[in-house]
């Protein structure tokens, strides 16, 4: 490398940009777009540099009936002198010489473009990055995780505060039965925001979703100015509809978005942004919950309105949406739409009911169990902390895994067959084999993971398939009513638990007992739609 002269800066420097470059193309090389926009701002910091792309592993993806799509896993840049161009501090600097642009052919299942990958990419009217898309709809959906969970963690200290200042004894018993209720009326709120999937598809995926999580990031921040039981329910409520919201104008915005090659990997790794939330929530807690009480952990909740302003700047409205059809509510339930859209909204009432009947309950059960055998409430919360995030470990893997699964079974039906037996199984086996039988923490403990694969990771399955039962028209109308419909009848869940903890005494019992949700959801499967290897519904 004649002509280039480093210092001990630099020799430290481009092995760091060369480590950030890789890992960008790690993670943005699967949604479509490369690493090249990046490697452009990264060279521009550094500008007697060249990138040299390395096409390292090119994998096939295969979506139902022998629909192929080829894409980049890894495409590595690797930031190199440019020789041409002395390189030392204190050297005047000539204009850096640079080849012409690396062109590479992106080839789709139903489309073929060149892309320059050393030019930053502009999105061109009506359309954005689909890296854009897919980071705002997950951001949205993590902090929706964040803000609906930390109420597990923080549910003893805040019941044993409120329920006082409403001349409630804030008993064991006491606060089973308002914690459930609480659950219930934070999910009702979940299920009246079945207006938001109508009015994204009425005024716009983008407006309604800025609107969706202004809601639901104030009243979060609000439950921490509550001064009572009914306040709080009250904030609860809104904050639950505020939340509901964001799924059914998000979801659609991203699967209409981006190109159908990719679009059921996004759509299947969207739902990864819930048990990142659970991970922060429980992260969170762990590090400043003791500091912050549950009073400014509430009030943390007011943080997701900062994404408003991105999403109204940067992501424009998707060109597949309909926008010149006036949508009919009454359309879900004519002809044949009305079977799918009533197994959907059933369905989704299965797991939504086993969801919030088992997974979440797991801090509670472990935080009751040690706080009975003398363990401090500190200590016991901290604990009941580190089970959310076990738990969300196999979420997350679930909701990676899922676009694989659905491919490599060939069929949504199969794939929730069996998310549904493993779930039941799950849930029996963590709760009345491990705690009430067998009396085993740790046990438990290993066991999180299955639990949380299972009853959590299956979200992935119907991020994926509840947008593809509707035409664009009623996407939104028709998979928020689906999930808002589910919560209205999965709502019972939490309070049906509370109810039958305080009767039989066990926890892991109650929970154990409504498993038996998930034999009921399997006649379900079969009534509702196939749609693997299909293209999204115009």
């Amino acid at each position: 490398m004649s002509g280039a002269r480093w210092s001990i800066a630099q020799i430290f420097l481009v092995p760091v940009l060369n480590f950030a470059v890789i890992a960008f193309g790690l993670v943005s090389a699967p949604l479509g777009d490369g690493i090249w926009d990046q490697a452009s701002w990264i060279a521009l910091a550094v500008p007697h540099h060249r990138f040299l792309h390395i096409p390292a592993l090119r994998a096939s993806f295969v979506e139902g009936a022998g629909v192929r799509s080829d894409v980049d896993v890894i495409g590595v840049a690797i930031l190199v002198p440019d020789t041409s161009v002395p390189f030392a501090g204190g050297v005047s600097a000539r204009k850096p010489r640079h080849s012409p642009p690396h062109k590479r052919n992106v080839r789709g299942n139903m489309t073929e473009s060149t892309v320059d990958t050393l030019a930053p990419s502009v999105a061109a009217p009506g359309a954005v990055s689909p890296r854009k898309v897919f980071w705002a709809t997950w951001f949205g959906w993590m902090l929706d995780g964040f803000d609906s969970s930390m109420y597990a963690y923080i549910l003893v200290g805040a019941l044993s505060e409120l329920l006082p200042a409403s001349g409630i004894e804030p008993s064991k018993a006491n606060i089973g039965i308002y914690g459930g209720l609480l659950f219930s009326i934070f999910m009702l709120g979940w299920a009246c925001s079945m207006v938001w999937g109508w009015a994204a598809d009425r005024y716009g995926r983008v407006r309604i979703m800025c609107w969706t999580v202004l809601v639901y990031s104030l009243f979060t921040a609000l439950c921490g100015l509550a001064t009572g039981i009914v306040m709080f329910a009250l904030f609860r409520f809104v904050a639950g509809f505020g939340i509901g919201g964001e799924w059914a104008a998000g979801t659609p915005l991203l699967q209409e978005s981006v190109p159908e090659n990719t679009r059921v990997r996004l759509a299947g790794w969207l739902h990864t942004a819930t048990p990142t939330g659970l991970f922060l929530a429980a992260a969170v807690t762990l590090a400043i919950g003791s500091t912050l009480g549950w009073r400014g952990m509430f009030l943390l909740g007011i943080l997701p309105a900062l994404l408003i302003a991105y999403l109204r700047s940067n992501i424009p409205e998707p060109e597949r949406r309909a926008a010149h059809e006036q949508p009919s509510v009454a359309a879900l339930f004519a002809g044949d739409q009305a079977r799918t859209t009533w197994a959907a909204a059933l369905m989704m009432a299965c797991i939504i009911f086993g969801l919030w009947s088992s997974n979440f309950w797991a801090p509670t059960v472990i935080s009751t169990k040690l706080f009975a055998a003398g363990a401090t409430p500190a200590h016991a919360q901290e604990m009941g902390a580190v089970a959310g995030l076990i738990t969300n470990v196999g979420t997350l893997i679930g909701c990676l895994l899922v676009p694989w699964l659905t491919t490599w079974l060939g069929s949504r039906r199969r794939t929730a067959v069996l998310f549904f037996v493993g779930g039941l199984i799950s849930v029996v086996v963590s709760y009345e084999v491990a705690i009430e039988w067998l009396d085993s923490l740790t046990l438990f403990m290993v066991l999180l993971p299955v639990l949380g694969f299972f009853t959590n990771g299956v979200f992935g399955l119907f991020t994926i398939w509840l947008p593809e039962m509707f035409p664009s028209a009623l996407r939104g109308s028709g998979s928020g009513f689906a999930f808002s419909m589910g919560r209205v009848l999965g709502a019972a869940g939490p309070t049906l638990i509370g109810a039958l903890a305080a009767r039989t005494g066990s926890f892991p019992l109650a929970i154990s007992m409504l498993s038996l949700i998930y034999i009921v959801g399997l006649p379900l499967i079969a009534l509702a739609p196939e749609t693997a290897g299909k293209p999204l519904a115009r």
